[in-house]
């Protein structure tokens, strides 16, 4: 299936805006989807594009790839399978369709999904800065849900703001589940790496997946709740859109970087309790083999973790108040386990469940930031370019005929 071109969104609009004769899924062909003058809504991500509606069985989101997603069917079947034996709530219901829709004379897979209304954590935390005490009770149910996941060895492969939803503002979903672990699918691991701004840089350096790798971004989305409710400036301060309240630099300098003083500051002791742990987090390898609640318990935290420190290359890659890459699956045909990050090209919007992107705000100012770099700025400062001999002329006429225009004008002036 790999070496045939998918097909692209707009064919996949095109061919959605007849369901009845486009779709192969009986309960889909019937589907009525959101539209507007221009046809079928949908929202798009580099993976895939999304289009929502209504089946018989009540809220739907059909999600039709633009790229092979490797061993999918296995993953999703093996999903199905062991949620019937476990079942999470906060999981939404996926189910794979090997041959879903049509387009182009061939048919395609697609992943119909129970969608879920409500907002994404990140608009979420927006809505609600101005109730502390709501904040507060989302971190206890997420670290209570996360404490459930690990019960039934189940990790979600990518926790970050936009893949956590408040259904109907109440209660925590998870959705992309593309990298999803569980113990049928340890032979599985999937492409992507996570969002940058949430994983341990370990993990974006070297792949690593299993069991305990939601510890970390589970940790980074509780001490982020925590810390907002207790205090609601540093959403200002430091979210960028792209995360709550860390990023990866974070994680990659951790104790060096603003946000960590403001932590320690935090009005609420347990937030500094936390901060602690999160920070030793970042200096040892990302492969503690725990969960969450046991990091945070008493004595939980592995005396024998080995340390980390995030390569040099990985610091010197870009400037840290850069724009943050994206992370995005390899080009099709590509081999390994590896992910590319690159900036999202102009007019590519995120995922399904994420609301469009706004401007990148910023954190800090370009004064600031200069003073933050200076350090290394210092060690690497560029040699200043040398003046070639032509410009060396060009200024020199140019001061002889300023000279012979200043002596005209004195003659002048004396006449």
């Amino acid at each position: 299936m790999s070496g045939r071109a998918w097909p692209t969104s707009l064919e996949y609009v095109a061919a959605a805006q007849n369901p009845e004769s486009a779709f192969r899924v009986p309960e889909l062909r019937s589907a009525r989807f959101i539209a507007d003058a221009a046809g079928p809504k949908s929202i798009e991500g580099q993976q895939a594009i999304v289009f929502f509606g209504s089946a018989g069985e009540g809220p739907v989101a059909v999600r039709c790839l633009k790229r092979p997603l490797d061993g999918g069917a296995e993953r999703y079947a093996a999903l199905r399978a062991y949620l019937t034996d476990h079942p999470m709530a906060a999981i939404p219901s996926a189910d794979w369709r090997e041959d879903g829709i049509q387009v182009g004379g061939q048919t395609w897979p697609v992943i119909k999904m129970e969608r879920v209304v409500g907002s994404s954590l990140l608009t979420f935390v927006e809505k609600n800065l101005a109730d502390p005490a709501r904040l507060s009770q989302v971190a206890a149910e997420w670290r209570a849900l996360i404490t459930e996941l690990s019960r039934d060895c189940i990790a979600h492969g990518d926790l970050q703001q936009d893949n956590v939803m408040l259904a109907d503002e109440e209660h925590l979903r998870l959705v992309d589940l593309d990298a999803v672990w569980l113990p049928t699918l340890s032979h599985l691991p999937p492409k992507e790496r996570g969002h940058r701004h949430f994983q341990h840089p370990e993990r974006l350096h070297t792949g690593y997946w299993g069991r305990y790798i939601d510890t970390f971004p589970a940790l980074v989305i509780y001490v982020s709740l925590r810390a907002l409710a207790a205090d609601t400036g540093l959403f200002g301060d430091f979210n960028n859109d792209e995360n709550l309240i860390f990023c990866d630099e974070d994680f990659a300098r951790p104790g060096q970087t603003p946000l960590w003083p403001r932590l320690w500051a935090s009005p609420d002791t347990g937030v500094r309790d936390v901060a602690h742990v999160l920070e030793r987090c970042c200096q040892t390898t990302v492969q503690l083999g725990v969960d969450m609640d046991t990091l945070l318990s008493p004595g939980g935290f592995p005396a024998t973790a080995a340390s980390w420190t995030t390569p040099a290359s990985f610091l010197a890659s870009r400037p840290w108040w850069s724009v943050p890459p994206t992370t995005v699956l390899p080009p099709d045909g590509a081999t390994g386990n590896s992910a590319a990050t690159v900036p999202p090209p102009d007019g590519v919007k995120r995922e399904w469940w994420l609301r469009e992107s706004e401007s990148a705000k910023y954190s800090w100012t370009r004064d600031q930031a200069a003073a933050r770099a200076a350090p290394s700025a210092k060690a690497s400062a560029p040699t200043p370019a040398k003046i070639s001999v032509g410009s060396k002329v060009a200024i020199i006429i140019a001061i002889l005929f300023l000279v012979v225009i200043l002596v005209v004008a004195i003659v002048a002036a004396a006449h």
